[in-house]
């Protein structure tokens, strides 16, 4: 298992980017969250095998069909405790 830090640039915000992520991220029974950040991009954290996570970011690269991801940037962290995937305020 790995966990990654995504941030997400781009029109991410007002177009439903959160909601997909989560059911990306939910679909692939990944563990994790999802978050606004106040300078308009995204942060997801996600935790699960190496070939889900692989398979997670082509889809945050994609995106919801109305957002536009500019940018991902992607790290690798520590493991930590998660409980499902959720979004967060």
């Amino acid at each position: 298992m790995i966990q990654v830090h995504l941030h997400v640039t781009g029109k991410v915000q007002g177009v439903w980017f959160r909601a997909y992520t989560r059911d990306c991220a939910i679909a692939m029974k990944l563990e994790g969250w999802v978050r606004n950040d106040r300078d308009g991009s995204v942060h997801i954290v996600a935790v699960g095998t190496k070939e889900k996570i692989d398979q997670f970011i082509l889809q945050v690269k994609t995106g919801s069909p109305q957002s536009q991801v500019d940018h991902v940037h992607i790290s690798e962290e520590t493991l930590s405790d998660h409980n499902g995937f959720e979004i967060r305020k």
